[in-house]
This record gives C-alpha cells, sequence and structure tokens, in this order.
C-alpha cells in the first residue's frame, strides 16, 4: 500500500514545473523522489510531497507552498482532518498553520466568486487529488481567462485538488494539496506536523512529523 502511494505522488513530481521546490524534506523515504518524504506515528502513515504542484497557476510556489499529501490511517480509530491540525512548524516554536483556499476571495469584473464545499464525509473519495467531488467549480477555468491565467487566487485546480476535511475513518486514505503560507528567508528549518485526533472525543492521541529543510531566497 504505501510503496503505491509512493509511486503516486513521485510521478505527480515528475510532471510538476521545473522550478525547485523551496522545501526539501530532511529524510528522504525509499523509493522516492528529491521531494518526498514519509512518517509514520499512531498507525497513521503519512506521505508529503513539496515539488508535485503541476496546475494553475504554474507560478503558485512563488505565492504559497503547496504540499502534496497522502494520508492512510490504520489506527484504528476515526480521526478528524482539519487544515488546523497541519502546519509547518518553526524552530522557534511558531506554527504556520495551511491555508484554506477557501478564505481567499476572487474578484473578477467587480464580482466576487466563493466556492463553496459540500458537506461529505471523508471516506467515499477514492479519486486522486484531480477530483472535484466535494467542491463545486465556481470559478472560471483557464480556457475562459483572458489572456491565459491572470487571474487572482484560488484558481479551480487549487479547490479541486486540495486535500478534504472531514473524517477518516480506520483502514481508509485521502490524498491532496495543502497550501501554506511563504517561509522567511533566514528559517532554515521546519516539521511539517499532523496532530491525530480522534473523531469520536475529539481528543489528540498523536502527531506526525516530517523534518524539512528551507531553501530560502
Amino acid at each position: 500500500m504505501l510503496r503505491r502511494m509512493s509511486c503516486l505522488l513521485t510521478a505527480a513530481a515528475l510532471v510538476s514545473c521545473a522550478r525547485p521546490a523551496p522545501l526539501v524534506p530532511a529524510r528522504l523515504s525509499t523509493a522516492s523522489g528529491p521531494a518526498e518524504a514519509t512518517a509514520l506515528s499512531e498507525g497513521v502513515y503519512v506521505m508529503a510531497n513539496s515539488n508535485a504542484w503541476d496546475g494553475d497557476p504554474r507560478d503558485l510556489p512563488r505565492t504559497l507552498n503547496p504540499v502534496l499529501l497522502a494520508i492512510e490511517n490504520d489506527s484504528g480509530r476515526p480521526i478528524t482532518l482539519r487544515l488546523r491540525h497541519i502546519a509547518l512548524r518553526r524552530p522557534d516554536g511558531k506554527r504556520l498553520t495551511a491555508v484554506h483556499p477557501l478564505s481567499i476571495t476572487d474578484e473578477l469584473e467587480g464580482t466576487t466568486m466563493v466556492a463553496a464545499p459540500l458537506s461529505v464525509p471523508m471516506e467515499p473519495r477514492r479519486g486522486s487529488a484531480g477530483d472535484q467531488g466535494n467542491i463545486s467549480p465556481l470559478l472560471p477555468s483557464r480556457d475562459t481567462a483572458p489572456g491565459g491565467w491572470d487571474l487572482p487566487l484560488p484558481s479551480p485546480d487549487m479547490l479541486s485538488r486540495a486535500l478534504n476535511e472531514g473524517v477518516l475513518h480506520d483502514g481508509r486514505k485521502a490524498r491532496g494539496f495543502v497550501y501554506f503560507p511563504l517561509l522567511p528567508k533566514d528559517v532554515q528549518r521546519v516539521e511539517l506536523t499532523l496532530e491525530l485526533v480522534n473523531a469520536r472525543d475529539g481528543r489528540s492521541f498523536g502527531r506526525v512529523v516530517i523534518p524539512f529543510r528551507h531553501r530560502g531566497g
């Protein structure tokens, strides 16, 4: 299972933009690409690829740090996935929580357009990060954008490829992008952390930690 998930993330990295990712795993997983790392805690496996973005806009890494996550829950309990549980932790202890793409308002010709997610549980999702199963595609596509892609964020790709929030039941998996703010240039190391929260009682029972090096500048 882990090998198959690793292949999916590595394949995404091969078709991503050539610009080096600012986040580089401090520890590499076996049979992974140079931007991919894995960690295991309390039966929850996480793979993170910091150079997998190949959607619109292609230069998104100049504005945000998109990281592709694949999460497999074998903990024996359902876990609650929330963006506030996913963060980059700096050496000084400060946390940069993943940014929800729907918190960004788009304005096109004076009209505000925000796509709203449907309330769909996590468990039925079996597709890739490109699925649009639970996000309403209300924003215009690249083909309808005048002069190519020159629209404010979030783009339709950011919305459709985002990691779903919800309950990840035991034996299930989830996959999608999370978006972090850019780090200050002087920050050289961070840890990507996922707080493990039991969906039954709301209590934390562990944490997945993946260390990254930051190439500032």
